[in-house]
């Protein structure tokens, strides 16, 4: 089940300060608001009793009840109290926020872009200690002695600020449909990928910065125009290729 807009719209925010990032003041804003219009929706309703009572008091003292404030009070708060209602209520938060990470695009993806040179440069350096050792193989690390150690944490921390990143990319791409989501493509996200190395280091599938660098890219966060690029470059590059193979199968077709 996908979690409500709503949620993974603060999702993004919450992951974008925890990188370190700024936000800019009309997304707080947005959010602020939006937080006041879904605590309101969620304190709709009249109490447990509370119309009755107040039909039952109206008549005791001589009012006609549908006249009466508290009554009216009573029956208006039941009415709202609905799940229509808070539906609409939630969907309209939630489009008071996305609407903001839309516009304040291009300030959350130059400071996502800051972040991603300072990781780039940690694991280039790091490679510069490690060669390509295996960041899991700690063994091999240990084995290596003198800078390995330092060199190694400094690239751990990397490659975990790498994952939060694609995690607040890939939440931002659903929640605003402004840019492609599909996990798969996941490393194009951080680096401009030859189709070549991509198929022969099996890079369609979880991010992997630390084979990024080992295979001799840095890294460079896409956009939104940049990402359907380098994806469009991939599907010109796996079209091509189906088609020379169709045309081979043909032209072995006719030559039996």
């Amino acid at each position: 089940m996908q979690p409500r807009p709503i949620i993974t719209a603060r999702a993004v925010i919450a992951n974008t300060r925890k990188l370190g990032c700024t936000i800019p003041d009309a997304i707080d804003a947005a959010d602020e608001r939006a937080t006041r219009f879904t605590e309101a929706a969620g304190h709709i309703g009249a109490p447990d009793g509370e119309l009755i009572d107040a039909f039952l008091a109206a008549v005791d003292t001589g009012k006609d009840p549908a006249a009466d404030k508290n009554v009216q009070r009573a029956l208006t708060a039941d009415r709202l109290a609905n799940e229509n209602l808070r539906a609409a209520i939630d969907h309209h938060a939630a489009v008071l926020i996305i609407d903001a990470l839309i516009d304040h695009a291009q300030h959350l993806f130059d400071e996502w872009h800051t972040i991603t040179n300072r990781a780039s440069t940690a694991l280039t350096d790091a490679h510069a200690v490690l060669g390509d050792t295996d960041l899991d193989d700690t063994k091999a690390v240990v084995r290596l002695g003198g800078r390995a150690a330092d060199a190694w944490a400094n690239a751990t921390n990397a490659v975990a600020t790498i994952d939060r990143l694609n995690l607040v990319w890939q939440q931002w791409a659903e929640v605003t449909r402004r840019a492609p989501s599909n996990a798969a493509y996941s490393n194009l996200r951080f680096a401009d990928i030859e189709p070549g190395d991509w198929r022969t280091h099996q890079l369609d599938g979880r991010v992997a910065p630390w084979t990024i660098i080992r295979i001799g890219y840095t890294l460079d966060l896409a956009d939104p125009d940049e990402m359907r690029r380098r994806i469009d470059t991939h599907r010109a590059h796996d079209a091509a290729e189906e088609a020379a193979r169709l045309a081979r199968t043909r032209t072995g077709v006719r030559s039996g």
